[in-house]
This record gives structure tokens, C-alpha cells and sequence, in this order.
């Protein structure tokens, strides 16, 4: 019954990214993720994967609005422009070229973080991988932007992103797949990033 059910899912996964890589992009998404420098004219199937797996995943997107990209001169810690954003984006591209995004349903907040949806996309191989039940997408710390356990943390004002990604105790359902799925360099977990920025998506409707 279990090994039924993963197969039932890995199908659904696959007509998901089926779908996704044969949309289209039209005129209403064309200004999405655009305001920032990230995606260069080569990330073009990138940045429309990443678009239609959101679109697929939380609903029609209206607006993405940048809300902080990495400046190494700018000493500000970017919690100050991000956190009690709902909706929120982290793009990370590392200096081997891969694209790598996380998206969180709920907001960062020193406060405290909710249980809630989140992603992990990465984004050169085309795979996403969901949230795990009763987990909590986003974490608060003060020197560190966090998805989840650890699978996605960046230090402020610093480029290396390190990542948890396939541990025992991870938040995000890795399916079986070690931290090479995510980041694309084998065993290595903490590599260092040429850029990242990271953005708060206005949806047409909630899901």
C-alpha cells in the first residue's frame, strides 16, 4: 500500500513538472522576478520553471516584488527588508551556474515562525520537493536566512549557503534524495553563492 501510494505521487509530481515545463510564458508573467539581475538571458527556463511551479503549487501570481538583493557593500542585515513578509522567495545562484529557490507560505518573524506550505526548488534539475506535515517552511535567526531545517540557510551578508537537505530529521520531504539534488555538487553541502535575492509574491487568490 505505501510503495502504491509513493509511485501514485511520483506521477503526480511528474505531470506537474510535465505541465510546467510545456507552459507557456505569456505578457502577465513576463514582469515576474524580472526587477532584480539574478536571472540572466541564459536562466530563461529557469525563471519560467520556477514561475509555472509557483503558479502550479500556491495559485496565480499577480506581482513579485524584490524585496532585498545580496550587495556586499550594503552591511544592512537583510532581515530588516524581508521578515513579516508572507509569500515569500529566496533566489540563489552559485558560482557554478545552478539556480536554487525556496518559497515559504509564511512569513519570517523574530516573533516566532508558523507551521505552514513551503518549496524547495531546484531549479537547474526541475524538481520540487514539498514541505513535510506539521513542519515549519521558514525559521527566525538573527545572522541567518533559514528554510525549514537548515536545507537552505544563508548567512547575512555573507555568500556561502550551506544546506541539511536529505537528513533524517529534515523538514522538507526529500523523497529519498541526498543534498546533490539540490545543489548539484555532490556530497558538498555548503558552497558559495554568486548572487541571491529574495522576493514577496501579491496572489490573485490564497490557496
Amino acid at each position: 500500500m505505501e510503495q502504491s501510494l509513493k509511485e501514485a505521487n511520483r506521477k503526480i509530481e511528474s505531470n506537474i513538472v510535465r505541465n510546467v515545463l510545456n507552459a507557456p510564458e505569456n505578457l502577465q508573467n513576463a514582469h515576474l522576478f524580472a526587477l532584480g539581475s539574478i536571472f540572466d538571458e541564459r536562466a530563461t527556463e529557469e525563471r519560467l520553471f520556477l514561475i509555472n511551479s509557483l503558479t502550479a503549487y500556491v495559485g496565480p501570481i499577480k506581482r513579485s516584488r524584490l524585496l532585498y538583493r545580496f550587495d556586499a557593500f550594503n552591511r544592512t542585515n537583510p532581515h530588516r527588508y524581508i521578515d513579516k513578509q508572507p509569500n515569500l522567495v529566496l533566489i540563489a545562484k552559485t558560482i557554478f551556474g545552478k539556480y536554487v529557490a525556496g518559497f515559504s507560505k509564511e512569513a519570517i518573524d523574530s516573533a516566532g515562525n508558523k507551521v505552514g506550505f513551503g518549496l524547495l526548488l531546484p531549479l537547474w534539475n526541475r524538481r520540487v520537493f514539498e514541505i513535510a506535515a506539521n513542519k515549519k517552511p521558514v525559521i527566525y535567526d538573527d545572522y541567518f536566512i533559514i528554510f525549514g531545517n537548515s536545507e537552505l540557510r544563508l548567512k547575512a551578508q555573507e555568500t556561502k549557503l550551506f544546506s541539511n537537505f536529505g537528513i533524517s530529521n529534515a523538514y522538507f520531504n526529500s523523497e529519498g534524495c541526498k543534498v546533490d539534488a539540490l545543489l548539484g555538487e555532490g556530497t558538498e553541502r555548503e558552497i558559495n553563492v554568486e548572487a541571491y535575492e529574495v522576493y514577496a509574491l501579491d496572489l490573485y487568490r490564497s490557496f
